[in-house]
Protein backbone atom coordinates (compact mmCIF):
# COMPACT_ATOMS: atom_id res chain seq x y z
CA UNK A 1 0.00 0.00 0.00
CA UNK A 2 0.95 3.34 -0.53
CA UNK A 3 1.36 6.13 1.51
CA UNK A 4 -0.62 9.40 1.01
CA UNK A 5 1.10 12.07 -0.23
CA UNK A 6 0.90 15.88 1.37
CA UNK A 7 0.64 18.30 -1.89
CA UNK A 8 2.80 20.53 -2.06
CA UNK A 9 0.29 23.56 -1.37
CA UNK A 10 -1.03 21.98 1.59
CA UNK A 11 1.96 21.31 3.29
CA UNK A 12 3.39 24.81 2.45
CA UNK A 13 -0.11 25.99 3.99
CA UNK A 14 0.69 24.04 7.20
CA UNK A 15 4.00 25.12 7.34
CA UNK A 16 3.22 29.01 6.91
CA UNK A 17 0.21 28.37 9.72
CA UNK A 18 2.78 26.63 12.22
CA UNK A 19 5.76 29.65 11.41
CA UNK A 20 2.51 32.03 12.79
CA UNK A 21 1.76 30.43 15.70
CA UNK A 22 5.42 29.90 16.93
CA UNK A 23 6.47 33.68 15.80
CA UNK A 24 3.48 34.75 17.75
CA UNK A 25 3.91 33.13 20.46
CA UNK A 26 7.44 34.10 20.88
CA UNK A 27 6.63 37.52 20.93
CA UNK A 28 4.15 36.84 23.53
CA UNK A 29 6.64 36.20 25.07
CA UNK A 30 8.99 38.33 24.84
CA UNK A 31 6.03 41.06 25.77
CA UNK A 32 4.70 38.96 29.10
CA UNK A 33 8.79 38.91 30.14
CA UNK A 34 9.44 42.49 29.53
CA UNK A 35 6.15 43.50 31.35
CA UNK A 36 6.80 41.40 34.55
CA UNK A 37 10.31 42.80 34.04
CA UNK A 38 9.18 45.93 34.75
CA UNK A 39 6.84 44.88 37.50
CA UNK A 40 9.32 43.58 39.48
CA UNK A 41 11.04 46.89 39.41
CA UNK A 42 8.30 48.72 39.93
CA UNK A 43 7.81 46.69 43.87
CA UNK A 44 11.66 47.46 43.71
CA UNK A 45 10.94 50.79 43.95
CA UNK A 46 7.99 50.25 46.39
CA UNK A 47 10.12 48.61 48.73
CA UNK A 48 12.54 51.13 48.71
CA UNK A 49 10.66 54.50 49.20
CA UNK A 50 8.67 52.23 51.88
CA UNK A 51 11.71 51.77 53.57
CA UNK A 52 12.88 55.73 52.92
CA UNK A 53 10.05 56.46 55.45
CA UNK A 54 11.86 54.69 58.23
CA UNK A 55 14.84 56.75 57.74
CA UNK A 56 13.25 60.27 56.80
CA UNK A 57 14.38 61.43 60.00
CA UNK A 58 17.97 60.96 58.71
CA UNK A 59 19.86 63.43 56.42
CA UNK A 60 21.27 61.58 53.34
CA UNK A 61 19.14 58.12 54.16
CA UNK A 62 17.96 57.46 51.01
CA UNK A 63 20.69 58.18 48.94
CA UNK A 64 23.32 56.35 51.09
CA UNK A 65 20.61 53.29 51.11
CA UNK A 66 20.68 53.14 47.06
CA UNK A 67 24.30 53.01 46.93
CA UNK A 68 24.37 50.20 49.27
CA UNK A 69 21.95 48.85 47.93
CA UNK A 70 23.51 49.07 44.51
CA UNK A 71 26.68 47.30 45.92
CA UNK A 72 25.19 44.38 46.84
CA UNK A 73 22.58 43.70 44.35
CA UNK A 74 25.40 43.67 41.65
CA UNK A 75 27.51 41.56 43.38
CA UNK A 76 24.47 39.05 43.59
CA UNK A 77 22.78 39.27 40.56
CA UNK A 78 25.44 41.11 38.20
CA UNK A 79 24.98 44.22 35.85
CA UNK A 80 21.37 46.28 35.94
CA UNK A 81 21.37 47.10 39.56
CA UNK A 82 23.12 50.41 39.49
CA UNK A 83 22.46 53.24 40.93
CA UNK A 84 21.22 55.32 38.68
CA UNK A 85 18.76 52.20 37.68
CA UNK A 86 17.44 52.04 41.34
CA UNK A 87 17.23 56.03 41.33
CA UNK A 88 14.54 55.02 38.39
CA UNK A 89 13.08 52.51 40.15
CA UNK A 90 12.19 54.52 42.99
CA UNK A 91 11.43 57.09 40.65
CA UNK A 92 9.20 54.89 38.27
CA UNK A 93 7.44 54.08 41.84
CA UNK A 94 6.66 57.64 42.85
CA UNK A 95 5.11 58.40 39.06
CA UNK A 96 3.00 55.53 38.85
CA UNK A 97 1.92 54.99 43.01
CA UNK A 98 0.51 52.10 44.37
CA UNK A 99 -3.32 53.97 44.45
CA UNK A 100 -3.37 54.15 40.61
CA UNK A 101 -1.81 50.96 39.81
CA UNK A 102 -4.40 48.91 41.98
CA UNK A 103 -6.96 50.44 40.78
CA UNK A 104 -6.21 49.93 37.67
CA UNK A 105 -5.41 46.30 37.61
CA UNK A 106 -8.90 45.68 40.04
CA UNK A 107 -11.00 47.86 38.20
CA UNK A 108 -11.35 49.38 42.42
CA UNK A 109 -10.53 52.05 44.08
CA UNK A 110 -7.12 51.11 46.75
CA UNK A 111 -7.63 53.14 49.97
CA UNK A 112 -6.15 56.18 50.52
CA UNK A 113 -2.62 55.77 50.66
CA UNK A 114 -0.19 58.34 51.89
CA UNK A 115 2.84 58.45 49.35
CA UNK A 116 6.29 59.69 49.11
CA UNK A 117 6.81 62.82 46.94
CA UNK A 118 8.97 63.05 44.54
CA UNK A 119 10.18 65.77 46.18
CA UNK A 120 11.54 63.48 48.92
CA UNK A 121 8.91 65.00 51.23
CA UNK A 122 6.84 62.67 52.98
CA UNK A 123 3.12 63.58 54.06
CA UNK A 124 2.18 62.88 57.37
CA UNK A 125 0.71 59.47 58.25
CA UNK A 126 2.21 55.95 57.95
CA UNK A 127 3.61 54.30 55.52
CA UNK A 128 1.97 53.71 52.36
CA UNK A 129 2.91 50.24 51.80
CA UNK A 130 3.56 47.52 54.54
CA UNK A 131 6.19 45.71 52.16
CA UNK A 132 6.26 42.46 54.22
CA UNK A 133 2.18 42.40 54.48
CA UNK A 134 1.78 40.24 51.19
CA UNK A 135 3.30 39.11 48.42
CA UNK A 136 3.50 41.24 45.34
CA UNK A 137 1.37 39.40 42.32
CA UNK A 138 4.00 40.23 39.50
CA UNK A 139 1.20 39.39 36.53
CA UNK A 140 -1.40 41.59 37.47
CA UNK A 141 1.45 44.13 38.37
CA UNK A 142 2.39 43.06 35.05
CA UNK A 143 -0.89 43.61 32.62
CA UNK A 144 -0.43 46.97 33.75
CA UNK A 145 3.08 47.32 32.69
CA UNK A 146 2.55 46.67 29.42
CA UNK A 147 5.34 48.47 27.90
CA UNK A 148 9.40 47.82 28.24
CA UNK A 149 11.40 49.55 31.17
CA UNK A 150 13.04 51.81 28.64
CA UNK A 151 10.11 53.83 27.54
CA UNK A 152 9.18 54.00 31.49
CA UNK A 153 12.45 55.78 32.10
CA UNK A 154 12.19 57.77 28.95
CA UNK A 155 8.41 58.87 30.39
CA UNK A 156 9.78 60.06 33.50
CA UNK A 157 11.21 62.73 32.31
CA UNK A 158 7.59 64.16 31.34
CA UNK A 159 6.79 66.04 34.64
CA UNK A 160 2.91 66.16 34.84
CA UNK A 161 0.68 63.54 35.53
CA UNK A 162 -1.76 63.97 32.52
CA UNK A 163 1.54 64.38 29.84
CA UNK A 164 2.83 61.51 31.08
CA UNK A 165 -0.51 59.56 30.82
CA UNK A 166 -1.09 60.92 27.29
CA UNK A 167 2.34 59.82 26.05
CA UNK A 168 1.87 56.41 27.84
CA UNK A 169 -1.29 55.72 25.50
CA UNK A 170 -0.02 56.96 22.44
CA UNK A 171 3.34 54.50 23.16
CA UNK A 172 0.70 51.63 23.55
CA UNK A 173 -1.17 52.23 20.22
CA UNK A 174 -1.81 49.11 18.76
CA UNK A 175 -2.97 50.82 15.22
CA UNK A 176 0.58 51.59 14.35
CA UNK A 177 3.66 49.59 15.09
CA UNK A 178 6.29 50.22 17.81
CA UNK A 179 8.99 53.20 16.73
CA UNK A 180 11.24 53.89 19.04
CA UNK A 181 11.43 57.46 19.77
CA UNK A 182 13.18 60.52 21.99
CA UNK A 183 10.99 63.02 23.91
CA UNK A 184 12.57 66.61 24.82
CA UNK A 185 10.47 69.38 25.72
CA UNK A 186 11.30 72.55 23.97
CA UNK A 187 10.77 76.56 23.88
CA UNK A 188 9.53 77.44 21.06
CA UNK A 189 12.02 80.69 19.58
CA UNK A 190 10.85 83.99 18.74
CA UNK A 191 11.98 83.32 15.04
CA UNK A 192 8.74 80.64 15.13
CA UNK A 193 11.41 77.72 15.39
CA UNK A 194 12.18 74.56 17.61
CA UNK A 195 15.39 73.30 17.54
CA UNK A 196 16.27 69.39 18.08
CA UNK A 197 20.04 68.50 17.50
CA UNK A 198 20.75 71.91 16.19
CA UNK A 199 18.55 71.61 13.28
CA UNK A 200 15.59 74.11 13.45
CA UNK A 201 11.61 73.28 12.43
CA UNK A 202 9.11 75.84 12.34
CA UNK A 203 5.49 75.98 14.46
CA UNK A 204 2.81 78.31 14.13
CA UNK A 205 3.40 81.83 15.40
CA UNK A 206 0.92 82.04 18.11
CA UNK A 207 3.04 79.52 19.96
CA UNK A 208 6.26 81.55 20.32
CA UNK A 209 7.95 81.31 23.97
CA UNK A 210 5.71 78.69 24.57
CA UNK A 211 6.70 75.06 25.83
CA UNK A 212 6.14 72.00 23.74
CA UNK A 213 7.34 68.57 23.08
CA UNK A 214 8.89 67.48 20.33
CA UNK A 215 8.68 63.19 19.19
CA UNK A 216 11.63 62.16 17.26
CA UNK A 217 11.97 58.89 15.66
CA UNK A 218 14.97 58.15 12.80
CA UNK A 219 12.85 59.42 10.30
CA UNK A 220 10.21 62.21 11.65
CA UNK A 221 9.85 65.05 13.92
CA UNK A 222 6.87 65.86 15.65
CA UNK A 223 5.73 68.61 17.98
CA UNK A 224 3.00 68.71 20.30
CA UNK A 225 1.41 71.64 22.33
CA UNK A 226 -0.62 70.61 25.10
CA UNK A 227 -1.07 66.89 23.69
CA UNK A 228 -2.23 68.39 19.98
CA UNK A 229 0.28 67.88 17.04
CA UNK A 230 1.16 70.80 15.88
CA UNK A 231 4.28 70.41 13.28
CA UNK A 232 5.57 66.94 11.82
CA UNK A 233 8.58 67.14 9.51
CA UNK A 234 11.13 64.69 8.01
CA UNK A 235 13.85 64.76 10.59
CA UNK A 236 16.89 66.80 9.46
CA UNK A 237 20.59 65.63 9.90
CA UNK A 238 22.54 68.63 9.16
CA UNK A 239 23.56 71.57 12.04
CA UNK A 240 21.67 74.74 10.91
CA UNK A 241 19.04 72.91 8.40
CA UNK A 242 15.30 74.14 8.82
CA UNK A 243 11.91 73.66 7.83
CA UNK A 244 9.98 76.41 7.32
CA UNK A 245 6.18 76.68 6.67
CA UNK A 246 5.24 79.70 5.41
CA UNK A 247 1.54 79.39 7.15
CA UNK A 248 3.30 79.05 10.54
CA UNK A 249 4.64 82.57 10.09
CA UNK A 250 2.79 85.78 10.83
CA UNK A 251 0.71 87.27 8.51
CA UNK A 252 3.12 90.32 8.01
CA UNK A 253 5.93 87.83 7.64
CA UNK A 254 3.96 86.06 4.92
CA UNK A 255 2.88 89.20 3.08
CA UNK A 256 6.84 90.24 2.75
CA UNK A 257 7.73 87.10 1.04
CA UNK A 258 5.70 87.32 -1.63
CA UNK A 259 7.37 90.42 -2.18
CA UNK A 260 8.95 89.75 -5.63
CA UNK A 261 11.86 91.48 -8.06
CA UNK A 262 8.58 92.72 -9.91
CA UNK A 263 6.82 94.31 -6.65
CA UNK A 264 10.21 95.93 -5.61
CA UNK A 265 11.01 97.53 -9.16
CA UNK A 266 7.01 99.61 -8.49
CA UNK A 267 8.09 100.65 -5.21
CA UNK A 268 11.11 101.69 -6.25
CA UNK A 269 9.72 103.90 -9.12
CA UNK A 270 7.16 105.29 -6.78
CA UNK A 271 10.26 106.36 -5.06
CA UNK A 272 11.61 108.00 -7.46
CA UNK A 273 13.11 107.65 -11.42
CA UNK A 274 16.77 107.47 -9.71
CA UNK A 275 15.59 104.75 -7.31
CA UNK A 276 14.01 102.77 -10.29
CA UNK A 277 16.86 102.95 -12.33
CA UNK A 278 19.75 101.55 -9.24
CA UNK A 279 16.96 98.93 -8.43
CA UNK A 280 17.27 97.85 -12.37
CA UNK A 281 20.96 98.08 -12.59
CA UNK A 282 20.87 95.49 -9.26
Amino acid sequence: MTKPLITPGDYAGLYGDIVGVVESARRMAARSVNAVTTATYWEIGRRIVASEQGGQARAGYGQALIARLAGDLTRRFGRGFGKATLASMRAFYLAWPASEIFQTTSGKSAPSENVQTPSGKLPPGKSDVDVKATAPDYMALATRFTLPWPAYVRLLAVKTVVARAFYETEALREDVPPVLAVWSEVKVHTDGHVVYKKALYSVPFTLVSKQLWLKATDTVVQAFHRHELVAIYPRLRKPGDRHTVRDHQPPEAQAWLEHDPQWCLARAKDIGPACHAVSRCR
